[in-house]
């Protein structure tokens, strides 16, 4: 299994809608270590990140500041766009494709472009909360299980 793991928004929020007095919503990667917890049970599950950041930084960088996620992370997405529009799924397909994936997941908030027929491999997440969006991480929780099953059964997601 593959997720394509975004930064912004989804680690972390983006930005604060309104002043929180939750501290833990205000640091970077703050959702990383609860991520790394719904995971545990998928010790094959590989990570694929299409973060914005890989423009600024490399592979090495990027894996360095994940210390429960990093030693999942295999790659990143395209670092050149695609198409004048820019938008995730457009990089994420083209690596599905490329490497023949067949059972992945993403967890983004950038939902913008992303086609009806694939929605069931995206959580999408609120730029303002991230995974600390209530009951957003049970959401992963349940789709990766649902992945998990498909497998199993010999189905593809």
């Amino acid at each position: 299994m593959i997720l394509f793991l975004d930064f912004d928004g989804v680690l972390h929020p983006v930005r604060q809608k309104h002043e929180t007095q939750d501290m833990h919503l205000r640091r970077l990667f703050c959702c990383e270590e609860a991520l790394s917890r719904v995971l545990d049970p998928y010790p094959d599950l590989r990570i694929i990140l299409s973060t914005d950041w890989r423009y600024d930084y490399s592979l090495p960088y990027l894996v360095g500041l994940l210390p429960f996620l990093g030693p999942r992370v295999i790659g990143t997405t395209t670092r050149r766009p695609v198409s004048f529009s820019n938008r995730r799924y457009e990089f994420i397909a083209k690596v599905v494709a490329r490497d023949e994936i067949k059972d992945w997941l993403a967890l983004d908030d950038d939902v913008m472009g992303w086609p009806e027929r694939e929605s069931h491999r995206l959580v999408a997440c609120d730029s303002y909360l991230a995974l600390g969006e209530p009951g957003k991480l049970q959401e992963v929780a349940d789709r990766l299980r649902d992945l998990q099953a498909s497998i199993a059964t010999g189905g593809s997601a």
